[in-house]
């Protein structure tokens, strides 16, 4: 909450509001879509489901009580969407493990994921590999 120690103007912090809140429809549509394609296709895939209570902590923060309601409802909206990202980012690396075995090209600013390093993701410039461990 270092919102409090700084010292912005209020007005500052009501005009950004709907900036912040709008992404939550939408994130709520990602949760719900991909979750359906999670419960549906990954059984048909033979990948394990990621197991989503893992990853839900129950709403603890709410029940703070030196915590004042708007301030709930920023642990909350920050912990759903957060969350949700983290648990969707898993079902994507699953995803990508099943469908798409080849390295992304080595530049020096880019963040692989630490699965890439498994040996059967294929170097991005080694066709040949490829060919003969996937044709």
């Amino acid at each position: 909450m270092q919102y409090k120690n700084k010292k912005n103007p209020l007005w500052l912090n009501l005009i950004s509001l709907p900036i912040i809140w709008l992404p939550l429809p939408f994130v709520i549509l990602l949760d719900i879509t991909l979750e359906l394609y999670h419960q549906i296709c990954f059984p048909w895939y033979w990948i394990n489901k990621v197991v989503r209570s893992n990853y839900v902590q129950i709403i603890d923060r709410a029940k703070l009580q030196y915590l004042s309601f708007p301030e709930k409802l920023w642990c909350i909206y920050c912990w759903y969407v957060n969350w949700v990202l983290l648990y969707r980012k898993n079902i994507a690396s699953l995803t990508e493990q099943y469908r798409c075995w080849i390295m992304h090209a080595n530049k020096p600013w880019f963040l692989k994921s630490s699965y890439h390093d498994n040996l059967w993701f294929v170097e991005y410039w080694n066709e040949e590999i490829f060919k003969e461990t996937y044709k």
